[in-house]
């Protein structure tokens, strides 16, 4: 009488560790990569006798391959927007900053067409609500050449909305309109 060996079959580890980092795709690239490699080695592993966890290993993969695609895609999107929407943002910078520093005719340069009164008004604002400490849009929006920039104007007294048009022309963006709110 023949008595059967059994052999006590192990859960492969790297199987594991890759459908673990597969779920935890949420650290860029990091988690993602390790999914893979690991679901590789899982992979080869479980063709061994006594080894299981292969769907472990191919779960891992694929959540891995899905999470480095996501990471892909959702940074060259946002590089993109940002890269998209740098002239209009830098230009609302430096008109503001110009502004602030009182020097009105720089701003007027940088505007377009905005009357020399009106720049002097906002100008005064904005020096009897403090030091000017920078500005930060939270809205960039880009059509051709126009672009919309909201966000927050931090002074040394607080923070107030402000909401900037902007005017592509000749390869250079110029401020059409600026309007500051408390």
């Amino acid at each position: 009488m023949t008595v059967p060996v059994v052999v006590p079959s192990r859960l492969s580890k790297s199987s594991l560790v890759s459908l673990i980092c597969g779920i935890l795709g949420c650290v860029p690239f990091v988690t993602g990569v390790l999914a893979v490699l690991l679901g590789l080695v899982g992979f080869v592993r479980t063709g061994k006798p006594g080894v299981r966890g292969r769907w472990m290993a191919v779960v891992g993969v694929v959540l891995g391959v899905l999470s480095m695609g996501g990471w892909t895609v959702g940074g060259l999107t946002f590089w993109g927007v940002w890269s998209l929407t740098a002239g209009p943002r830098d230009a609302s910078h430096a008109f503001l900053q110009h502004l602030a520093d009182g020097e009105v005719k720089a701003a007027a340069d940088a505007s377009a067409g905005i009357d020399a009164d009106a720049l002097q008004n906002v100008a005064d604002y904005m020096a009897k609500q403090g030091k000017y400490e920078g500005a930060t849009f939270t809205s960039q929006n880009r059509r051709n050449s126009f672009a919309t920039m909201e966000g927050k104007i931090t002074f040394s007294s607080g923070k107030q909305k402000v909401k900037m048009e902007l005017v592509e022309s000749g390869g250079t963006w110029k401020v059409n309109s600026v309007n500051i709110s408390p």
